[in-house]
């Protein structure tokens, strides 16, 4: 696109304590200030979600839903993961595929949990790490509002309705 402008970041204005003050405050918000169009308004339109790159779909879970503990294991209909929170509130959060039979809880330290094998697993930025060398895929996912979630790619109300407590 030749006649595209892009900006320099170079030249881009700082943000300042005002900016970045207005910014926190629509985030906590519940207020929308531009209109979207919201295909599933069962749930608020700025909940903030988890959206998960599985291969061949999205999905995605209520950030609220991962405060209940720092390792949640889920299951997209027939595909497991293990989601490790470190902070949902910056969305510093990692998730690996899990495969059947697999289940994950916290261990005392942040990079490392245990295994139902009776190991302890390593959290890395490519990998979830086993004992034995086995390394577990982790799958791309960022943190959004749920308007822009579901305006960028409709979910069925069937994966909506999951609990994180599913394994």
């Amino acid at each position: 696109y030749p006649q595209t402008t892009v900006m320099d970041t170079a030249q881009a204005p700082r943000a300042s304590d005002e900016s970045l003050s207005a910014q926190d405050r629509y985030i906590g918000s519940t207020t929308v200030v531009y209109p979207v169009h919201i295909n599933n308004t069962a749930i608020p339109a700025k909940d903030r979600m988890l959206l998960i790159d599985m291969g061949d779909r999205d999905d995605a879970i209520r950030l609220t839903e991962l405060k209940r503990s720092s390792v949640l294991n889920h299951r997209f209909g027939d595909d497991g993961v293990v989601i490790v929170v470190e902070n949902p509130l910056t969305c510093t959060i990692r998730v690996y595929r899990r495969p059947d039979g697999q289940i994950f809880a916290p261990s005392e330290f942040v990079d490392r949990i245990y295994g139902s094998g009776g190991g302890i697993w390593k959290v890395t930025e490519d990998a979830l790490i086993g004992p034995d060398g086995e390394a577990l895929e982790r799958l791309p996912s960022r943190g959004l509002f749920w308007f822009s979630v579901d305006g960028l790619n409709p979910l069925t109300e069937a994966s909506l309705g999951q609990s994180a407590s599913l394994v």
